[in-house]
């Protein structure tokens, strides 16, 4: 087999890779204005530019093809492009591809601030790639182009006979996108990236080179993909829940008509991989609607408690769970698919004593925005997280539950305690990363988004978790 050598380069936010073998191609063509540390590179490398012969452009993101023009015109290499993404050369134009994940929306809105900034000169594409597969054999590559459609609409992947897998953005790993290998955290289709990779695994993908960060093995992927490979949600009834479920998931509800099903129906969906393993217990407070209908025809149980106490109105839910694993989501937020895979997957290594998830809400704005960095800042002050909390059953009648002296912040006393109690135990409090919940902005759309950073008085006193007039304004007497 002949051998190949491998050179990443970095090029602005890209890495680039050059391959010789018996000839000398280049994948991807960097951002805009990195002609200078190209050719500064190239010396490093001790490579003649003129060697190269082909420039392969796995898609047409602005990160990937902005010097792709100051590169051709130094080397004199031809520059290959799926033809659904030519245009985004040939016209310069910076599509952003939807985000899939929380920080995925998050880094969106930041791009967007600075797209406008961001300029590169059009380019003619000259090897115009169709989905078919095209032998890299006449550039002297022992290797392949693959149509890998899903992260764009138009990308490819280039594929060595040695299994050495160069994918752009199909995969990502590091920092500022990812904390480690895993799929994009954007995709014009999250299914076809999928579908993308099932093809590359299955055609001996071993090494995977991606765009961001550097090389690791596919068989990250491939855990991956089995992790999310769930079916259609199916109802929760108690009659198709175990004696002994290896989940229960808690929600506290008064008036929750309107976002009830919603939850309700994300757990349905994440509770796929464990058949007959999940129960839900709705502990309804003081409710006038159909939140306690809802949850009986969604086959949860129904318990009730009336006090003003959240703290109170959780830990009878707990009473009436008998999961091996406690998780709790409020009503008006709903989680992703993956949570319990991943709740199961964290507790089987035996690390943790449980933690808390990533939050995104349902609307972003600058008011939102504030409030959320002034709360992160608060978490991140005692180290822990919040939003849905996940342990084990033991763990969670080990500290007491939620402590009923609080009217409020119950939730960041429980993280402290959970934290502290991990820790004499020798096991970790963490956040999901790979998991979140999106959570509804309703008090924002009833007090407005800039309320809490107005009232700093009254959020002191919610601090301190023992203002019952505060907690009674804020949540517990609010019109539903």
């Amino acid at each position: 087999m002949m051998r190949v050598s491998i050179r990443p380069i970095k090029l602005g936010a890209d890495r680039c890779y050059i391959l010789q073998g018996e000839g000398t191609i280049m994948i991807d063509g960097g951002g805009p204005g990195q002609a200078v540390r190209f050719r500064k590179a190239m010396e490093k490398l001790c490579i003649d530019p003129r060697s190269i012969r082909l420039i392969v452009l796995t898609h047409g993101h602005w990160d990937h093809i902005g010097s792709a023009r100051d590169i051709q015109e130094i080397t004199g290499a031809k520059i290959a492009m799926h033809q659904r993404e030519k245009d985004l050369l040939e016209k310069s134009l910076k599509p952003l591809p939807p985000a899939v994940t929380v920080w995925g929306h998050i880094f969106k809105r930041i791009m967007t601030v600075f797209l406008p900034l961001v300029h590169f000169p059009p380019t003619n594409v000259d090897v115009v790639l169709d989905n078919d597969e095209r032998s890299l054999a006449e550039y002297g590559i022992p290797g392949r182009i693959i149509y890998t459609p899903g992260h764009s609409l138009g990308s490819v992947s280039i594929l060595l006979d040695t299994g050495d897998a160069f994918v752009g953005d199909l995969a990502m790993n590091g920092f500022p996108l990812r904390l480690g290998p895993g799929l994009p955290i954007f995709a014009e289709d999250i299914q076809k990236v999928r579908e993308s990779w099932k093809l590359l695994l299955d055609q001996g993908a071993k090494t995977v080179y991606p765009a961001h960060w550097k090389p690791f093995a596919a068989e990250a992927i491939r855990k991956v993909l089995l992790c999310q490979e769930f079916g259609e949600g199916q109802p929760l009834g108690r009659h198709q829940v175990d004696a002994m479920p290896r989940f229960s998931i808690l929600i506290p509800a008064r008036n929750e008509e309107q976002f009830l099903p919603r939850c309700l129906e994300s757990i349905q969906s994440a509770a796929e991989p464990f058949p007959n393993q999940v129960e839900v217990v709705v502990a309804v407070n003081r409710c006038t609607d159909r939140t306690e209908q809802i949850a009986a025809e969604h086959g949860a149980t129904v318990v009730h408690e009336d006090a003003k106490c959240m703290a109170k109105i959780r830990n009878a839910a707990a009473k009436a769970a008998s999961g091996e694993i406690i998780v709790t989501i409020d009503a008006d937020s709903w989680m992703s698919r993956n949570m319990l895979v991943e709740i199961d997957r964290l507790l089987r290594t035996g690390k943790y004593v449980g933690g808390g998830v990533i939050v995104l809400p349902e609307r972003w704005s600058l008011g939102i925005l504030a409030t959320c960095v002034m709360i992160s800042l608060l978490l991140l002050r005692h180290r822990v997280s919040a939003g849905l909390f996940w342990c084990r059953r033991e763990d969670f009648e080990a500290i007491g539950g939620f402590n009923e002296e609080l009217v409020s912040v119950e939730d960041l006393d429980f993280a402290k305690r959970l934290k502290a109690y991990g820790r004499s135990k020798e096991r970790r409090f963490t956040t999901i990363a790979r998991a979140h919940i999106t959570t509804s902005c309703r008090k924002f759309d009833i007090f407005g988004d800039w309320h809490l950073l107005k009232s700093r008085e009254i959020v002191r006193r919610i601090l301190t978790g023992r203002s019952q007039k505060d907690a009674d304004h804020f949540y517990y007497d609010v019109k539903r």
